[in-house]
């Protein structure tokens, strides 16, 4: 269950850093793409309707005002809102997660999912299967005082707590960056984000840590500090790379967007 609060909890943070980003740009509400002023209007009421249900009084207002202000920018520079990704209920379901993704131009987000995963080492053979169980397991500890949680689960839990984490991450951070710059050509293509996310590494070797692109065998840049070879691939990025730091079995410990941060 935790896992799965954790997994929602970063997804929401996470989305409200790239709300932030994308209204620092240029952007104007008639320059979004349909798909997400349907979701900046229609889909912010009905989470923001739903959520106000579950908001503490003492908090509602201020909750209320941040909408409106929002909504009220319509007519000119965006203003968005972090609910405009949300889902409405309680709990985030694998459909959710899927309209996120489409949102920021990934128009197959299962397959997308599965062959990033996989280019960054988190395989996901059937995400979609694979997240509605973790949902699934997760509601079953939530309300079912006699489940039981093996020792395989929770190590299951933690796979994909990190999979889902970084693989919607790089997705939803390159299509942001390229929201925030109203790039054309994302703006004009619904699987933009798909065709071209790239991956560039930090691997901890022996005795140092190593850079490498994607496919490359042989070492970038190599050095002691784990640290300071990370930031050197970080600069070395483009705006549609993940930086994904892994230790020497293979198991990734950090990643990040630069074009985001």
């Amino acid at each position: 269950m935790s896992a799965y609060n954790l997994l929602e909890a970063f997804i929401e943070a996470r989305l409200a850093e790239l709300t932030t980003h994308i209204n620092q740009g240029h952007l104007h509400f008639a320059d979004l793409p349909d798909r997400v002023q349907k979701q900046a209007t229609r889909n912010l009421l009905g989470v923001a309707n739903a959520r106000a249900r579950r908001i503490p009084d003492a908090d509602l207002r201020g909750f209320v005002q941040a909408v409106g202000e929002s909504l009220s920018a319509v007519n000119g520079a965006i203003n968005l809102s972090s609910l405009t990704w949300m889902w409405s209920g309680s709990n985030m379901g694998a459909s959710d997660y899927a309209a996120v993704l489409k949102s920021f131009h990934v128009e197959s987000p299962w397959t997308s999912t599965a062959a990033l995963s996989a280019r960054i080492g988190a395989s996901a053979t059937d995400p979609q299967s694979e997240l509605e169980a973790f949902a699934q397991e997760r509601h079953r500890a939530a309300h079912d005082s006699t489940h039981q949680v093996s020792n395989l689960s929770i190590g299951l839990a933690i796979d994909r707590l990190v999979t889902f984490s970084i693989t919607l991450d790089s997705f939803a951070s390159v299509g942001a960056a390229a929201l925030r710059r109203a790039d054309a050509a994302f703006l004009g293509d619904k699987d933009w984000t798909t065709s071209v996310i790239g991956v560039r590494r930090v691997k901890q070797r022996a005795a140092d840590w190593a850079e490498y692109t994607e496919n490359g065998t042989t070492a970038f840049r190599v050095g002691s500090d784990r640290h300071t070879v990370t930031m050197a691939a970080a600069q070395r990025c483009s705006d549609q790379d993940v930086l994904v730091v892994t230790d020497s079995t293979g198991q990734i410990i950090d990643w990040s967007v630069p074009a985001v941060g």
